[in-house]
């Protein structure tokens, strides 16, 4: 769920996961959760961050002052990954480009381990015609995420997020680009896994143009207007687990507090 950057969505969150007796939750623009909301929740920062992990410091002139973050319901036992910024650190250890851009945990005893990515698709600007794209920062967060995906210990994994990219349209100027992140991801086992629409039921207004064949959710209303086109920037991808829901919480409740709805994820098997 992208938190828009309230300190007050800790709270909406906490309730959702006692509501939906969720295990975790991969949040993105989270910033710094009330103290008391600590007795509730284990929130799992980016370690690489240290004293400061709810400020991304690269590029340094962007000054997001939030972050991506795990959040852990419960005491099940949990293994961060601990990538170190990239400009320090050793040859073939972990790194991470853009320290609070994406988080990791493992979650649950070590032979049903289940790793989970929290991940935000950072916007850049070209410097020409102020044209926004995302794909070079998820670009890079998938390169630093290859010591992840190719572990030995991590087969069984969800990776989630407010991706800021669309699927299977944006003309010819972005659709290639932006299916080289969903290839990218393919590549390494890690199938799409939702939210779809049922096909038959097109999302109303949706820009992709497929009528019946349209399969896309909305997740994202735009100045949080409900009358904004319906675009669908978050997505899960899974490998090595059974997905038995991925469903939008989109209620106009659900809308409240942010301008993208959350997502439900159900394992089976776990």
């Amino acid at each position: 769920w992208n938190m828009n950057q309230r300190a007050g969505n800790w709270l909406v969150l906490a309730d959702l996961m006692q509501e939906h007796n969720a295990a975790a939750a991969m949040v993105q623009e989270a910033v710094a959760p009330p103290r008391d909301m600590l007795d509730h929740l284990r929130v799992l920062a980016d370690p690489s961050l240290q004293d400061n992990p709810w400020r991304m410091p690269v590029p340094t002139a962007a000054k997001r002052n939030f972050a991506s973050a795990v959040a852990v319901r419960g005491d099940a036992p949990i293994e961060p990954w601990t990538p170190t910024p990239i400009g320090q650190a050793a040859y073939s250890a972990p790194a991470i480009s853009h320290p609070g851009q994406w988080v990791a945990v493992g979650i649950g005893e070590p032979e049903r381990r289940v790793w989970i990515v929290s991940l935000y698709g950072m916007w850049d600007t070209m410097p020409d015609n102020g044209d926004i794209f995302a794909e070079a920062t998820l670009h890079r967060a998938l390169s630093d995420l290859t010591w992840l995906f190719q572990a030995t210990a991590t087969k069984r994994l969800v990776l989630a997020g407010d991706l800021n990219i669309w699927r299977g349209y944006g003309q010819k100027k972005w659709e290639p680009r932006y299916r080289t992140v969903f290839d990218r991801l393919e590549a390494y086992g890690l199938d799409l896994a939702g939210p779809h629409r049922t096909l038959g039921t097109p999302l109303e207004g949706c820009p992709c143009g497929a009528g019946t064949a349209c399969s896309h959710v909305r997740t994202y209303r735009h100045q949080h207007s409900r009358n904004s086109t319906p675009y669908q920037n978050d997505y899960v991808f899974a490998r090595g687990v059974q997905v038995a829901r991925c469903d939008t919480l989109d209620e106009e409740r659900h809308w409240e507090h942010s301008d993208h709805c959350p997502i439900l994820i159900e394992l089976n098997g776990l």
